[in-house]
């Protein structure tokens, strides 16, 4: 009984201590949600009543002895940061706050601590919500005047979504793709087709749109290799096809053009076929499919390309994003190719290098071995052969006599042979 006593204590402390020093950030609570006890001091005394109750406080006597506990668990520690649903798991304002500081690179809790927790009535999720805008702002966030805590709170999805791209395109995009990388990949490509003559670039208003005019054109200089034009994020990315052909142009083996499903804007790089409009709008929808699965394997990138047609364009500010993303990873994973490629042709010239002295070696020792060994090795092919050579030199020069006398036999009779069939051919001629 002792023993386990002491483990227990020795388990409690532990945990409290490693909590305190915050050791255990990605275990946010060591008491469930319905527990009726939240505090390493209550866990001790509800213990002292059911093992140790004739010890009167217990906690006072391992306070003498210099021990203590102190953690406590608080709402916070009990809040799920998944989200499963943007509208509904947003409305309360606590992982938005939990976002803001992550995005603004606040220490931990620095704004969670302010939030009214738990959100229980409407008004508190309004304070919350308030709170939060009002620090997005104060870091230069750009959001709308028709955001309004109100309409978060009640779930509005628009304006859930249009408070959080406002947030991406401040906090995120910049981070995301380089303005400069996209540039030097421009002008990358149209040197390599020989485009000597360079528009300059269009000056945007601001950061956002400048990104947009970038990566427009950067989907246009690559489809344009395949004839089709790219001008907009709207009814030139709903068929899917423009995604395909960026990944077909960096990564062939990814995806092949056999894989593209026939569409409009297809008939430049396919011989076009005779099919209804129903049939076209089902192949743009799986060709946003195939993006979304090839996309997903290049890793780094979530099945985000919304499934579009002709007749239900995507978001531009979501088909933005989702190019921002693919951008960033083509570009890492273009590197990473050249890198191995690199790698590989080094390791392949250093290879043929060290085989080439190899076999030079094994030819200098081979020739140096024949040289101190040839005559050796002439020596005993006589000795060993010898004999036999010369009873076959002795043979012959005895039979040679008999062998040209045969040799002329041969040459007799095979003249005979050949006067016979003359004149027999030319009595057969006669006779006819």
């Amino acid at each position: 009984r002792t023993v386990v006593l002491y483990r227990i204590l020795v388990l409690v402390f532990f945990l409290d201590r490693a909590k305190a020093s915050n050791l255990l950030d990605r275990f946010p609570r060591l008491f469930c949600k319905d527990a009726e006890v939240k505090s390493t001091k209550d866990l001790l005394l509800a213990f002292c009543r059911i093992a140790l109750a004739q010890e009167g406080d217990f906690i006072k006597h391992l306070s003498r002895m210099g021990l203590s506990v102190s953690y406590r668990q608080e709402p916070i520690d009990e809040i799920d940061f998944r989200v499963v649903n943007m509208a509904i798991d947003l409305q309360d304002g606590v992982l938005l706050a939990r976002l803001t500081e992550i995005l603004t690179e606040a220490p931990t809790r620095s704004l969670l601590k302010k939030l009214r927790l738990p959100t229980v009535s409407r008004l508190q999720k309004l304070h919350n919500v308030g709170l939060v805008l009002d620090t997005l702002k104060k870091h230069g966030v750009p959001i709308r005047k028709d955001i309004l805590p109100y309409q978060i709170v009640d779930s509005h999805r628009d304006v859930v979504l249009g408070l959080m791209w406002s947030v991406i395109s401040s906090c995120c995009l910049h981070r995301l793709i380089s303005v400069e990388r996209v540039k030097e990949e421009i002008l990358r490509l149209k040197l390599s087709r020989g485009e000597l003559h360079l528009n300059p670039w269009v000056k945007a208003k601001d950061a956002e749109e400048e990104t947009r005019s970038l990566l427009l054109t950067w989907c246009d200089v690559v489809c344009s290799k395949y004839g089709v034009s790219v001008s907009n994020l709207t009814t030139d990315l709903a068929d899917g096809v423009v995604v395909c052909l960026l990944l077909n142009n960096y990564m062939p083996n990814l995806l092949r053009l056999s894989e593209i499903r026939r569409t409009d804007r297809t008939t430049n790089f396919m011989h076009p076929s005779k099919q209804d409009h129903g049939e076209i709008l089902q192949n743009e929808r799986r060709n946003c499919e195939l993006a979304n699965n090839k996309t997903y394997l290049l890793g780094g990138i979530g099945r985000m390309i919304p499934i579009s047609d002709s007749s239900d364009v995507p978001d531009p500010q979501s088909m933005l994003l989702c190019l921002a993303y693919m951008f960033s990873r083509i570009m890492d994973c273009s590197q990473e190719l050249k890198a191995c490629i690199t790698i590989q042709s080094f390791f392949r010239d250093r290879l043929r290098i060290v085989q080439l002295e190899k076999r030079m070696e094994a030819a200098k020792l081979i020739l140096c071995r024949w040289r101190e060994n040839r005559l050796n090795y002439f020596n005993a092919q006589r000795r060993l052969y010898g004999d036999a050579v010369g009873t076959i030199e002795k043979f012959l020069w005895c039979k040679l006599h008999r062998l040209e006398e045969l040799r002329q036999r041969r040459l007799e009779w095979e003249q005979i042979k050949r006067k016979i069939i003359s004149i027999q051919s030319v009595a057969r001629g006669t006779s006819a």
